[in-house]
C-alpha cells in the first residue's frame, strides 16, 4: 500500500497538471477577479485574456474581442480610451486589470441587468437571479426580444431606485446601460440581435462561456459603434428616457 501511495505521489511530481488551453473554458476560481462586464469575463474564462483577471494590454483587450467576438477594433479602442480617461487602469502603459472596472460610477453603474447594486455590496459578480429575471420577461420562452430587453431595463430602474438609497442614475449612467445592453445583444446574436435566444443569454451571461455548444457563431461582419448605437437607440425609445 505504501509503494502504491508512493508511485503515485511519484507519478503526480513527474506529471503535474498541465495549464488549460487558451480558449478553454476554465469558470473563474477562489482567486480570480472578474468584472461587472460579461465579455471581459468570458474572455479571460477561455484564457483569451488572463485567467487570474490580472495585467491585460491594449493589444490584447482589442485582439480579444475581434477574434473571438467580432468586436470593431475602433469601438473597442474607443471604449478603453474612456476607460483610461475615467482613471482605470494605467493610461501611461495602456493596461488595465478587471478589479479595476469595479471601481463605482465609473464603467460600473447602478441597475445593471445582471449585477447588484454597488450599496449591496458586491458589484461584479453575476447574479443569477436578475438573469432569470430577464429571462421571465421572454414573450415566447424561447428569446429575448428587443421588447422584452426594454421592459426588463425599465422595471430594473424602477427596481434599483426604489430600494438603494444611494443609487445614482444620470445621463453618464444612462448611456452605458443602453449601450452595454446593445452591445450584449449585436454580439451574441448575431442573426437577429433583435431577438436573443434564451440558451445562448444564459450561457454567456450566466456560464460567462461562450456559447458555441448552444449554437452561436461570431457574426462575419463586425460590432461598431453603428449597429451598437442604432440597438441602444431604437431600446431607449422602446423603455422610456429616464435617469434619476
Amino acid at each position: 500500500m505504501i509503494f502504491k501511495l508512493a508511485t503515485l505521489a511519484l507519478s503526480v511530481a513527474a506529471f503535474p497538471q498541465s495549464e488549460p488551453q487558451v480558449g478553454q473554458w476554465v469558470p473563474a476560481g477562489p482567486n480570480d477577479v472578474r468584472s461587472p462586464c460579461p465579455i471581459f469575463n468570458t474572455m479571460a474564462n477561455h484564457g483569451f485574456l488572463p485567467r487570474d483577471g490580472g495585467v491585460m494590454t491594449r493589444q490584447q483587450i482589442v485582439t480579444a474581442f475581434k477574434e473571438q467576438m467580432s468586436i470593431d477594433e475602433t469601438l473597442t479602442n474607443q471604449l478603453l480610451d474612456a476607460t483610461y480617461l475615467l482613471g482605470l487602469g494605467n493610461a501611461h502603459d495602456q493596461t488595465l486589470t478587471l478589479a479595476s472596472l469595479n471601481t463605482h460610477n465609473a464603467i460600473e453603474h447602478d441597475a445593471s441587468l445582471f449585477r447588484n447594486d454597488a450599496f449591496f455590496g458586491d458589484n461584479h459578480t453575476r447574479n443569477l437571479t436578475l438573469l432569470n429575471q430577464l429571462i421571465s420577461y421572454s414573450s415566447d420562452g424561447q428569446t429575448i426580444s428587443i421588447d422584452d430587453l426594454a421592459r426588463y431595463r425599465k422595471d430594473r430602474f424602477a427596481d434599483s431606485k426604489a430600494r438603494d438609497p444611494n443609487f445614482t442614475f444620470g445621463p453618464k449612467q444612462e448611456f452605458l446601460a443602453f449601450g452595454e445592453a446593445a452591445l450584449l445583444a449585436e454580439t451574441i446574436s448575431p442573426a437577429n440581435p433583435k431577438q436573443i435566444p434564451i440558451a445562448v443569454l444564459k450561457a454567456f451571461a450566466g456560464d460567462e462561456r461562450l456559447p458555441v455548444a448552444e449554437g452561436w457563431v461570431k457574426r462575419t461582419d463586425t460590432v461598431n459603434d453603428l449597429n451598437v448605437g442604432a440597438f441602444a437607440a431604437e431600446l431607449k425609445i422602446k423603455a422610456g428616457v429616464f435617469n434619476s
